[in-house]
């Protein structure tokens, strides 16, 4: 069997399949290439058919806890009361997220915080 295709997005694999598909080629064929199932490219492809999207839902998925005016808001306020634990932070600035939530944020960015 063939080795499966790399695509850079999802947008760029589903283009590829809804390219292929209307120019008749049948999704076994479709899938072996691309390396997921038939069923997988029927779906993607009866999706494009119903509404001419290829990517997912535009706000579809868990939302974020944290948005970026939090974000922000957390980090100022750490670089000028540091030293003073994350719980009473989070408290008296009123940022909407738990302790191990803000800790893993910190992390992410390279702040440990503990």
């Amino acid at each position: 069997m063939a080795e499966p295709t790399n695509f850079p997005t999802l947008e760029a694999r589903n283009g590829y399949i809804i390219g292929q598909m209307k120019a008749g080629i049948p999704a076994t064929k479709v899938a072996k290439v691309v390396g997921i199932s038939k069923r997988q490219v029927d779906s993607i492809y009866r999706t494009y058919r119903s509404s001419h999207r290829l990517g997912r839902k535009k706000g579809s998925g868990r939302p974020k806890l944290l948005n970026k005016k939090d974000k922000c808001r957390l980090v100022k306020t750490l670089a000028i009361n540091y030293g003073v634990p994350l719980k009473v932070i989070i408290k008296d600035y009123n940022i909407p997220c738990s302790v191990r939530t803000a800790e893993r944020y910190l992390n992410s960015i390279g702040w440990s915080y503990r």
